[in-house]
């Protein structure tokens, strides 16, 4: 039996190995291990506080460990004092005092030194993205690379289980590696706000984009300078675009928020108002339009964009 973050692809090659893949605990296992370490006894009397924690170590069995261990060992520590300092910084509360080995960021620092300075710069940059996954072609925009390279690197991100594949290519990070990712990026600011704005840009264009192939509508608001290195996504058709839509539509709202908190006010009124036609026909509106048209107002107003403020409000009380 050979154990290893990276997928070792080289022995399935060359030496005919069977690959199993080891996926995070369920929540069961997950709290039965809790409750194997710290007592039985305890994870009954405190159900509610075992699963939040369960939940914070993100099910990941070396994070379950160590967190169990902390509470078992720091007799003066409850549970719920720990809890709190996970909510706070879950990768500095996933550590033991003492052993640099036993400590989720080391375990992740490892793998991540092991890239290549291109698939670290990638793994880095995705600290940025907001939503829950992404696809190849946000990472393409992100990075400011072409589609076939960011496949590429996606690839050896999965191999090296920095990331997850999921069906039609996309991708997710783990809640505790994005953690890490975002930590990275924040040691490289200057950029990470370009690739921010890159992101945003993408999103803008390509939510424009699938607008014009399913509603021929006019937008009123002037959009931001487009980056040339940005390539929005090119339907083929109306089927195309809704399909994209459909499946990028949270993304897309959770990218609005995020260039709301960021400054980039234009591209966030302008992704909204890109967004109107497809959530009013969808039946969205009530709910996620009607946060995402407010929440854009309010940063018009904080702007003090008058046209962009009552284009909004006008597109609300219709």
């Amino acid at each position: 039996i050979v154990t290893s973050r990276n997928e070792l692809r080289g022995l399935t090659a060359r030496q005919g190995v069977h690959p199993i893949r080891l996926d995070v605990l369920p929540v069961e296992q997950s709290l039965a291990l809790l409750g194997n370490v710290i007592g039985g006894n305890v994870a009954a009397e405190h159900p509610v506080g075992v699963a939040e924690l369960a939940g914070l170590c993100g099910h990941l069995p070396l994070a379950l460990r160590i967190a169990a261990a902390n509470l078992l060992a720091r007799h003066d520590l409850v549970l719920s004092d720990y809890l709190a300092e996970l909510r706070a910084n879950r990768l500095s509360a996933l550590e033991i005092d003492g052993d640099d080995e036993a400590a989720v960021r080391a375990a992740f620092r490892l793998s991540f030194h092991a890239l290549d300075p291109r698939a670290a710069r990638v793994f880095r940059l995705l600290g940025v993205i907001p939503g829950s996954d992404f696809t190849e072609d946000a990472v393409a925009a992100l990075a400011a690379l072409p589609v076939t390279e960011a496949r590429h690197v996606l690839d050896q991100l999965a191999a090296g289980n920095l990331a997850v594949r999921r069906a039609g290519r996309r991708y997710q990070l783990h809640d505790l590696l994005r953690t890490y990712a975002t930590e990275l990026c924040a040691e490289q600011d200057d950029e990470a706000a370009a690739a921010r704005v890159r992101l945003f840009g993408f999103y803008l264009r390509t939510v424009d984009d699938a607008g014009k192939r399913l509603f021929p509508i006019r937008w009123w608001l002037p959009r931001p300078d487009a980056d040339p290195a940005v390539r929005p996504v090119e339907f083929a058709d109306p089927a195309a675009a809704r399909s994209w839509m459909d499946s990028e539509c949270v993304n897309a709202l959770n990218v609005l928020t995020a260039a709301v908190r960021h400054g980039c006010h234009a591209h966030a009124w302008s992704l909204t108002e890109g967004m109107r036609a497809y959530l009013v026909s969808g039946g969205r509106f009530r709910t996620e339009g009607l946060a995402a048209y407010r929440t854009a107002a309010a940063a018009a107003a904080a702007a003090g964009n008058r046209m962009a403020e009552a284009t909004l409000q006008y597109s609300l009380g219709a």
